[in-house]
């Protein structure tokens, strides 16, 4: 076993590589920044050999078992230097270390739509005053200064409707 502090410090050293052995939908939701992906249901040892260069290997997983596992196979069959991450991203979680998630998870449903409804706003008026008329460009230009004063202020008028009027949680 290693401390999630000592694997933050080997991984960011370049001293060992860690290696995530949670299925992809685990993996895509959260990860460990620079950690590799070899899922338990699809173990390649041969492959985590190659990507190691000869380093030591940092297993982990959700809570800690299936990186257990993984490490006692990968001991047994290579002799190699290998380690688990206490309480794997739980622990490294605990730890207070950083880690990695999609951005799209990192949006409400309201935000996304917001950023639509803007990004339509904007783009549909620009076309219309480029091809049509150019008093159009008052509306890209009103869009883009309410999304300017909701970042300044951090009040979003357009968010305030929306979840007044209930329309992103049907």
């Amino acid at each position: 076993m290693i401390s999630p502090e000592t694997a933050s410090e080997w991984l960011k050293s370049g001293k060992a590589i860690l290696v995530d052995v949670r299925e992809p939908a685990e993996y895509q939701e959260e990860r460990i920044k620079g950690s590799f992906l070899y899922p338990v249901s699809s173990l390649d040892i041969p492959a985590i050999l190659d990507e190691s260069k000869g380093k030591p290997v940092i297993f982990s997983c959700a809570k800690g078992p299936r990186a257990m596992n993984v490490w006692q196979i990968f001991t047994q069959q290579t002799g190699r230097e290998a380690y688990c991450v206490e309480g794997s991203i739980l622990g490294w979680k605990a730890a207070g270390l950083p880690t990695q998630k999609p951005l799209s998870t990192n949006l409400s449903r309201t935000d996304r739509q917001i950023m639509l409804i803007a990004g339509t706003v904007v783009l549909g008026s620009s076309l219309l005053a480029a091809f049509v008329s150019p008093g159009w460009i008052w509306v890209s230009a009103t869009a883009g200064a309410l999304m300017l004063l909701a970042g300044i202020c951090g009040i979003c008028l357009m968010k305030r409707f929306l979840t007044g009027v209930n329309a992103c949680e049907r």
